[in-house]
C-alpha cells in the first residue's frame, strides 16, 4: 500500500491511499462470495447457486459498495498508522480510481492538531505569590477539623441566646407583606456566628428563650450580594431550642480519633507538610498559568482548526448544562434569566472553545520541542490504580481504556502535566507573599443564603 501525504493547511492534511490491485481482487472475491450465500434462482435454493451461474447474475458493480466499504476504512487505518497522524475531524473521502483490475486510489482530508514553534519560552521572568505555612496556619486547620468533631448538645441553664449558640428556630419573612422566596424555614438551625450575617441582624435575636417570639425589620445596604440587596425585610422568629458545640480536646487521643498519628504533635507535622505541599503545588500551577497566558500569544487564529473549537465549545456547554441540571435549572432557563439569546449563548462557548483549543495546540508544540511524552512507566501507576478499584487485571483494564479512548485522554493528561512542569522549571520565578486583602469580603445573606 502506497501513502502519500499532503499538508493543505496548517491544520489540514490529505491521504492520498493506493491499495494494490492484488487487494482490490481479494476484496471483489470475498464480496461475490459473500452475495452468492445470499443468492436465490428458479430450481436452486438459497445459498446453492453454482459460481459459474452466479456470476452471471452478480456483476461487479454490483460489488463495488461492498469492496470499497471492505477496503477503504481499514487502509486508511493503516495509513494513519504508518505516518503516526492523528485526525481531529471526520474524513472527507475522495475517490479517485476504482477498478477491479485496478489499484484502488482515494484520498480522505481531515483536520490535526497543528505544530507551531513555540518561541521564547526559556528563562521567562515570573512574579508568583506564595504564601507561608506556619503555626498559624496548622492550628486554623486542626480547628476546623475539631469544629467538625463537635457535638450539639442541648443547652441546659436558664440563659437567653448568646454569641456562639445554636438556635433551632421557625421563622419567616415579607417585604410589604409579601413572603420572600428562600425566606421562611422550620426548624432551621442557625449558628450565631456574626460574620454570616449582616452587621446588626443578630442582636434582634441574641437573649431569646426557648419558646419566644420575635418581630423585627432590617434595611439591607444596596450593594448587599444577593436578592436581599437594597430591600426592607420584615423578619419573624420563634426560637424552639438552644444548643452549643462540645469541643473535643485537642490531645493524643484526638489525632488518633481523626487520623492514623499517634500523638498530636505528629498530625500537627502531617497537616504542615501537607499544606506546605498543596501551597506549592498551587504555586506552580500560578506560574505555568502566567506562562501558558504569555506563550497563547504566539497561536494565530489562523492555525486553529475549527472542528477542535467546535468539540470544546460543546464539551463546555454540556458540562454548563449538566451544572445547572443538578441544581433543578436548565440552560435555555438560565439565557432567560440572564436576558440572552441562544446567539449569544453560542459565541461565549465558541470563545471558551477557541481559548481551549488554543491551549491544546500550544501544549502539543511545547511537547514535540521537549520530547515529552507519555511512557509506560507513566501509565503504569494509573493502570495499577484502576485494576485495584474494579478488581481487574492491569491487561484487563488497559485493553478496555484503549477500547473507550480514555488511554489517550490519560496520555495527553500526563503530558499537559510533565510540560506544565517543564515550563515551571525554565521560568525564572520570583516567589513573594500575597498581598493582605484591601477589604473584607461582603457577609452573606443573613438568612436566605443559610435556609
Amino acid at each position: 500500500m502506497k501513502v502519500n501525504v499532503t499538508e493543505k493547511s496548517p491544520f489540514e492534511r490529505v491521504l492520498e491511499v493506493s491499495v494494490p490491485q492484488e487487494q482490490v481482487e481479494k476484496a471483489y472475491e470475498a464480496a461475490f462470495r459473500s452475495a452468492l450465500r445470499h443468492l436465490s434462482l428458479p430450481g436452486f435454493r438459497k445459498g446453492k447457486v453454482p459460481a459459474a451461474m452466479g456470476r452471471r447474475h452478480i456483476t461487479d458493480d454490483s460489488l463495488t459498495a461492498q469492496v470499497l466499504e471492505d477496503l477503504m476504512p481499514s487502509a486508511f487505518s493503516q495509513a494513519l498508522e504508518e505516518t503516526g497522524i492523528r485526525p481531529l475531524s471526520e474524513p472527507h473521502w475522495d475517490i479517485l480510481e476504482e477498478a477491479r483490475d485496478k489499484d484502488l486510489v482515494f484520498t480522505t482530508t481531515f483536520e490535526v492538531l497543528p505544530h507551531v514553534e513555540i518561541r521564547d519560552y526559556q528563562g521567562l521572568e515570573i512574579t508568583q505569590e506564595r504564601p507561608e505555612i506556619g503555626e498559624e496556619q496548622v492550628a486554623s486547620v486542626l480547628e476546623r477539623i475539631r469544629q467538625g468533631q463537635s457535638e450539639l448538645l442541648t443547652l441546659e441553664e436558664e440563659r437567653g441566646l448568646q454569641e456562639g449558640d445554636v438556635a433551632l428556630v421557625d421563622f419567616h419573612s415579607s417585604e410589604n407583606g409579601e413572603p420572600l422566596p428562600r425566606g421562611n424555614a422550620e426548624n432551621y438551625p442557625m449558628e450565631l456566628i456574626p460574620g454570616n450575617y449582616v452587621q446588626g441582624f443578630l442582636e434582634n435575636l441574641y437573649g431569646m428563650k426557648p419558646g419566644e417570639e420575635r418581630d423585627f425589620e432590617v434595611d439591607f445596604p444596596a450593594d448587599y450580594p444577593s436578592e436581599l440587596a437594597g430591600k426592607h425585610v420584615a423578619f419573624h422568629f420563634h426560637l424552639k431550642e438552644t444548643k452549643i458545640r462540645r469541643l473535643p480536646e485537642l490531645d493524643d487521643a484526638f489525632a488518633q480519633a481523626v487520623s492514623d498519628k499517634s500523638t498530636i504533635e505528629e498530625f500537627r507535622a502531617e497537616i504542615l507538610e501537607r499544606m506546605t505541599t498543596q501551597v506549592q503545588h498551587e504555586a506552580e500551577h500560578g506560574v505555568a498559568n502566567q506562562v501558558f497566558q504569555k506563550l497563547l500569544e504566539q497561536i494565530q487564529p489562523e492555525v486553529v482548526p475549527p472542528s477542535l473549537v467546535l468539540n470544546h465549545a460543546r464539551q463546555y456547554s454540556a458540562s454548563v448544562a449538566r451544572d445547572l441540571e443538578r441544581r433543578g435549572q436548565t440552560l435555555p432557563e438560565m439565557l432567560s434569566k440572564q436576558g440572552r439569546s441562544e446567539e449569544d449563548w453560542s459565541k461565549h462557548a465558541m470563545g471558551i472553545g477557541f481559548g481551549e483549543a488554543c491551549m491544546d495546540i500550544l501544549i502539543e508544540s511545547l511537547a514535540r520541542q521537549e520530547g515529552i511524552e507519555a511512557t509506560e512507566e507513566d501509565l503504569d501507576p494509573h493502570i495499577e490504580q484502576e485494576a485495584t478499584r474494579t478488581r481487574q487485571s492491569e491487561a484487563a483494564v488497559r485493553r478496555r481504556m484503549r477500547e473507550e479512548g480514555t488511554l489517550e485522554l490519560l496520555k495527553s493528561h500526563i503530558v499537559r502535566h510533565k510540560v506544565m512542569h517543564a515550563v515551571v522549571e525554565a521560568a525564572k520565578v520570583d516567589y513573594v507573599l500575597p498581598q493582605p486583602p484591601g477589604q473584607e469580603e461582603e457577609a452573606p445573606d443573613p438568612v436566605a443564603d443559610e435556609a
